[in-house]
């Protein structure tokens, strides 16, 4: 299997285990961070044997210094799935938003896993990291400053290859789009992020981002004045060439931002489940 372990700078490393689960999404990164003192790790993968191996050998190569936190940035099994084996190995406090907590225990089980709220710092010696809370992808998505380096760990809210997904159902496009919103606040000039690799035209990418959620928007918005009124006439007009294996995630999107347009009271869902625009 495919592996890449990556020092991207003195005190974060990149751990990479697996090929593309999905078209234009890369495998899974776990994100090491070592202070002078500990380490504190972004994500946990699948937690197979050899992305557990791959911690371990980038562990060892920062000095195997106490591993304090494993931050999980939300709820999907890609990222949490190593859980138990990086804890049992470490000892490490698991960490996650109070709106993942649930679903994360769901998941794997009986771990226990503490709760952090927006602002809350992990200390490394010499190295800080500073929790955001971001919703959107997922109602409890975060992401992680480290303020020494200009970077911010972003999970699956900004990605290294693609757009992301936000569900319609564990997600919300309002919050994603401050989200976005809040992470360019903080003036990053590097992203890491969950899929792909670094990011280094941090503005220039938040944006891009932002700009592709209100043209997206607008169009949906445009063919309602035409008449187009259910999902499936949206995501023949929206997405007429598609990869068939990306259809339900695009009628997703196309209902994640109705229901944004729902809430602002710009649109309507008729009796029947069409929508129409409210005049």
């Amino acid at each position: 299997m495919k592996k890449s372990i990556k020092k991207i700078s003195n005190i974060v490393t990149q751990i990479t285990v697996g090929e593309p689960d999905f078209p234009g999404v890369s495998p899974p990164n776990m994100w090491l961070v070592a202070g002078f003192d500990r380490c504190a790790l972004i994500d946990t993968a699948y937690g197979n044997v050899d992305e557990i191996d791959a911690f371990i050998e980038a562990w060892n190569s920062a000095g195997s210094l106490p591993l304090s936190n494993v931050i999980l940035t939300h709820r999907h099994r890609d990222h949490i799935g190593g859980i138990r084996s990086i804890r049992d190995i470490s000892g490490a406090k698991i960490l996650c938003a109070p709106e993942e907590h649930a679903s994360i225990v769901e998941e794997i089980g009986d771990v226990f896993i503490n709760q952090v709220t927006d602002g809350t710092k992990l200390h490394l010696g010499g190295v800080t990291l500073e929790i955001l809370l971001t919703p959107g992808h997922t109602l409890g998505s975060l992401c992680v400053l480290l303020d020494e380096e200009s970077l911010i760990f972003t999970g699956d809210t900004i990605l290294g290859g693609s757009t992301t997904v936000i569900s319609p159902y564990h997600g919300d496009m309002s919050d994603y789009i401050h989200s976005l919103r809040k992470i360019k606040s903080k003036n990053p000039k590097n992203l890491a992020p969950g899929h792909g690799e670094l990011i280094t035209d941090a503005s220039k990418r938040i944006d891009a981002y932002i700009k592709h959620r209100i043209y997206r928007e607008s169009t949906i918005v445009k063919a309602l004045d035409e008449g187009i009124i259910d999902i499936d006439g949206l995501f023949i007009k929206l997405y007429p060439k598609l990869d068939s294996r990306l259809h339900q995630t695009a009628r997703d999107q196309i209902l994640s931002h109705l229901n944004k347009l729902v809430s602002e009271g710009r649109v309507q869902v008729k009796n029947d489940g069409t929508y129409g625009l409210i005049a």
